[in-house]
């Protein structure tokens, strides 16, 4: 005896239940409900609805009881047959996870994803602990603070709304669009917030005390597809795509300064949309990924390196050694920041990777993929199966070495950076004797044109922006303090100027000494970091000061 049961596009399982009585069948067409059949009469006993996409996947349990699907809306529900009716679904996101956070402590971590939840979990055990509320206008959390103690969430009304994690309460909402706000970032000290969408113009807040500090229209021609706020909230990134009139889209990274919105960088290259852009902890170095990834030297404005690599998002742990990647391969690979080189890969995902996030101490790496999961992997044992790049240089290598540091070749000098990183006992030894404190003698002349630029004389003040100008970002510290110290309109306003014209191309010795601190914080061991201590204790005005004493800082806090 035989039945036709129905007519169901595009069937993709079939399911009898184990006693024989029951048969299910999941489509992954248009269809959101799924059938079920008594066998042995061949009547349509239920329609099974909550799917908002085709169900595909279909199976009961061994007692026959339970009827489980799995849906194009990456959502598994579970049916029970007596009555026909939806059970309980499992703890954890129903949809993509498409941010992470972890506590300070490390101890907790906090989740949101496209189910329209925020999740709070224990990092060691993986326990749920806290699930706030479906958003009231259906939107997606786009964005974590650094410490998972605030969600910023993008609704369809265009309204992005900061909720505390822990109360749920509304603490603040922010712009009105009506495409809405598909990208967000925020600084680590939580006080900026950048966002921007595919027809919304790039916007940058100041959080508390809340205030639009600038917005920028990118061009009606013009889509934003990734963002970010470097960590000290001086600069901020857009993965940005152009529709050219041939049906072609240019591609280009646009780097601007987070006080003034003028552009300070563009970046092109990539042959397809930027999907992911992320600064590294000292703010030397952006990655940007799509069908590769690039690594771009923010002071000398080029390319570094390239990694044959497509991805979908971007981490980079807090020392800056390790960036991390993932893609649509399902795997989360490490890569050395200082080298390009690859030290490992995580797999165990079942679909494409969305978000990464580091712990605060970096030895853990969490993963949000569109299969709903969250998986937690040990950076510290993966990396102690990898052989380290110990290397031992003659006297002559590392003085061409040390020359490479000041070239414009900026391929050449992340060569150069690579290799004096992983030769701590020559290189350490070397710097020490080629790089100085700055002294007084060096800074006055910049302390100099920042007084004149109050002189009564016109003269003298357009001579003092011209000298300003010429020092070009080894001014910008003592400029930024000076504006802060409220000075005349007049110097208020030339310093504004300055801070917002385009940059000039660093000195050969600028470039050296940046890349020379850079590679001090990378070793990072004690006679390193005792030369950062020196060199923080030059001439307080002076830009390589101030360039050793956060890095001297970011260690220590390490």
């Amino acid at each position: 005896m035989a039945f036709c049961l129905a007519a169901i596009n595009n069937i993709s399982s079939l399911a009898f239940s184990a006693d024989g009585k029951w048969l299910t069948a999941g489509s992954q067409a248009f269809a959101q409900t799924i059938p079920v059949w008594q066998v042995a009469t061949g009547k349509r006993v239920y329609e099974l609805e909550g799917h908002q996409e085709g169900a595909g996947a279909v199976a009961f349990s061994p007692d026959s009881k339970i009827v489980a699907s799995g849906g194009l809306d990456h959502t598994i529900r579970f049916w029970d047959l007596a009555s026909g009716k939806e059970l309980p679904r499992p703890a954890g996101h129903q949809g993509a996870v498409s941010a992470i956070a972890f506590s300070a402590n490390g101890q907790m971590i906090v989740t949101g994803g496209r189910d329209k939840t925020i999740q709070v979990w224990e990092a060691a055990t993986g326990v749920r602990r806290r699930m706030l509320a479906a958003h009231r206008d259906q939107g997606d959390v786009v964005c974590l603070s650094e410490d998972g103690k605030q969600a910023f969430v993008s609704g369809m009304n265009g309204v992005i709304r900061m909720r505390d994690v822990e109360t749920d309460k509304e603490l603040a909402n922010f712009g009105k669009s009506d495409a809405g706000h598909r990208f967000l970032s925020m600084t680590n000290s939580g006080n900026l917030l950048a966002s921007g969408s595919w027809s919304d113009p790039l916007t940058v807040w100041n959080i508390n005390p809340q205030r639009l500090l600038w917005s920028v229209d990118k061009g009606p021609r013009d889509l934003i597809s990734s963002l970010a706020l470097s960590s000290d909230g001086m600069l901020v990134a857009a993965g940005m795509e152009r529709e050219m009139s041939t049906g072609y889209s240019a591609t280009r990274i646009v780097l601007r300064d987070v006080g003034t919105g003028s552009v300070r960088h563009r970046f092109g290259g990539h042959d397809a949309r930027v999907v992911a852009v992320v600064f590294s902890p000292d703010n030397k170095t952006l990655a940007s990924g799509t069908s590769d990834i690039r690594l771009w030297e923010l002071l000398a404005g080029k390319e570094r390196c390239r990694i044959a690599a497509a991805t979908l998002c971007l981490a980079i742990s807090p020392n800056g050694k390790i960036l991390a990647s993932g893609g649509d391969n399902n795997i989360v690979h490490l890569w050395e920041l200082a080298s390009g080189r690859e030290l490992g890969r995580f797999a165990g995902h079942q679909d494409l990777i969305q978000s990464l996030r580091f712990s605060p101490d970096g030895k853990r790496l969490a993963s949000g993929s569109r299969d709903s999961t969250v998986l937690i992997w040990d950076v510290v044992t993966l990396l102690a199966q990898v052989a380290p790049r110990q290397l031992t240089l003659s006297t002559k290598e590392t003085a061409e070495l040390w020359n490479d540091l000041s070239d414009s070749d900026a391929p050449r000098a992340y060569r150069a950076i690579g290799i004096l990183s992983s030769a701590p006992a020559e290189t350490v030894p070397l710097l020490r004797q080629r790089l100085q404190p700055a002294t007084e003698k060096e800074t006055q002349p910049l302390k100099t044109f920042i007084a004149d630029l109050n002189s009564d004389e016109f003269n003298t003040r357009d001579r003092a922006m011209d000298g300003l100008s010429r020092l070009g970002v080894t001014a910008w510290p003592a400029l930024r303090a000076a504006l802060a110290n409220k000075p005349s309109p007049e110097a208020r306003q030339r310093i504004e100027q300055l801070l917002a014209s385009r940059v000039q191309a660093p000195s050969p010795e600028v470039l050296r000494i940046s890349r020379a601190i850079e590679i001090l914080e990378q070793i990072g061991t004690a006679a390193a970091d005792s030369l950062l201590s020196a060199l923080a204790r030059g001439s307080p005005e002076a830009w390589a000061t101030q360039e050793a004493r956060a890095a001297h800082e970011r260690l220590n806090k390490r």
